[in-house]
């Protein structure tokens, strides 16, 4: 029994049709804002008085990220685009229709997104909703008809997002007070502005740019982030360049850390990694072999940190073993990362869509181990015994030596 992709209707709908069952693809999103330390959330009534979020059919070549975003924008009539926390996840489930013998099934894809105010928002007139409103958090999910659980989700989401972004405008505005004047640029070379947050995952990378790297400029730096560690008890990593390397290094993949040229790469395709600017100033982007260059160093890089904290440790305590798989987890995830971009010049935003090409790329090569890992991190905030999260580690651990060789394997 084949399966096709169904072309026969004007919306150009992703639907696969067989011949007992029909395939549905769907994106939607949760839109909070916050006002007056209340927490809202967009919800659609229909004409049966039932509340659902923004959400429809993805369209054939459509992401789902870009499938919920425009549903969004079509069913609340908005005129701007919310800014995408994460990913929530998705849902399957199996759904009849009247006067239609076939079984169909839906894989719907839920996000969450922030407006920054409570805009003026309407129903889309050719859906069959007549109502769209702002409902506190809390009272949403008794509103929900259905999703209530992924709503308890994304809320969870948001206010770990809000958190982190609360730490990063804290950060921001102790170095502006310690640095003045020789502050230039603040890039975030992690993921919370650029639409990649990770719940759970609770450090910051930044990469700081001042005028004159002096001794005393050094010397504030250290005694700002080791404040904030205390204060805020999150890891914060910084890589600091002066305004001439941002802007026109000599020698940049020898000179620059490879971490510092990454964030470059990724600024210029994600402009919105551009926390602070006390003004106008371009960014050097390095060319191609630059990146392949450094994109191999980096791929060494985190190896031999995995093999160095992993021959360091001794940990009986179940947060802090925790802590340690949580961050194998992620060299693993920026080791398939570094590799895309060594072989196609690209790089992906989430672990969903790096895996996802990494799959396709690297067709000979299997990336189950690192799923099971992931899936691990879904309840993360549930407690783990050691057992298991050293079953976990090993998975990682072994991917990481695998997936390695195995790259470095494809270049020779």
């Amino acid at each position: 029994m084949g399966i096709f992709v169904y072309m026969n209707n004007k919306k150009r709908d992703k639907i696969k049709v067989g011949r007992n069952a029909v395939y549905h693809e769907s994106a939607g999103g949760y839109v909070f804002c916050e006002e007056n330390g209340k927490l809202f959330v967009a919800l659609l009534k229909n004409k049966d008085g039932k509340y659902f979020i923004p959400k429809g059919h993805l369209k054939l070549g459509e992401s789902p990220e870009k499938a919920a975003l425009r549903e969004i924008k079509e069913e609340l009539c908005l005129d701007i685009s919310p800014f995408k926390i994460a990913k929530v996840g998705f849902i399957e489930y199996a759904f009849n229709k009247n006067n239609d013998n076939k079984s169909h099934f839906k894989k719907l894809h839920h996000y969450v997104f922030e407006l920054d105010k409570k805009l003026d928002i309407k129903p889309l007139q050719d859906e069959d909703y007549i109502e769209a409103r702002w409902f506190e958090a809390k009272d949403a999910i008794q509103k929900l008809e259905y999703e209530k659980d992924t709503l308890r989700e994304a809320i969870r989401i948001f206010q770990g997002y809000r958190l982190v972004s609360n730490h990063l405008k804290n950060i921001i505005n102790r170095l502006k007070k310690a640095l003045g004047n020789n502050l230039v640029v603040v890039v975030d070379s992690g993921s919370i502005s650029s639409g990649g947050y990770r719940p759970g995952w609770n450090d910051i990378d930044l990469l700081i740019v001042v005028k004159n790297l002096s001794l005393d400029a050094k010397l504030k730096i250290a005694e700002e982030l080791h404040k904030l560690h205390d204060k805020l008890e999150i890891d914060i990593g910084l890589n600091v360049i002066t305004e001439n390397e941002f802007i026109s290094p000599n020698f940049p993949d020898i000179r620059l850390a490879g971490k510092t040229l990454q964030a470059m790469v990724e600024l210029s395709r994600q402009p919105e990694r551009l926390i602070y600017s006390s003004k106008k100033v371009k960014a050097f982007v390095p060319n191609k072999q630059q990146i392949k260059s450094f994109s191999l160093s980096n791929i060494s890089y985190f190896v031999l940190l995995n093999r160095r904290e992993l021959t360091s440790v001794s940990v009986t305590d179940s947060t802090k073993f925790k802590a340690i798989v949580g961050k194998q987890i992620k060299y693993a995830l920026i080791i398939t990362k570094l590799a895309l971009q060594y072989h196609k010049n690209m790089v992906y935003d989430t672990k969903q869509n790096t895996l996802s090409a990494a799959r396709l790329y690297f067709k000979d090569f299997d990336f189950n181990p690192i799923d099971k890992a992931l899936k691990t991190t879904k309840n993360w905030h549930l407690d783990k015994n050691l057992k298991e999260l050293n079953e976990t580690l090993k998975t990682t651990n072994d991917f990481i030596e695998d997936f390695s060789n195995y790259i470095f394997s494809k270049i020779k």
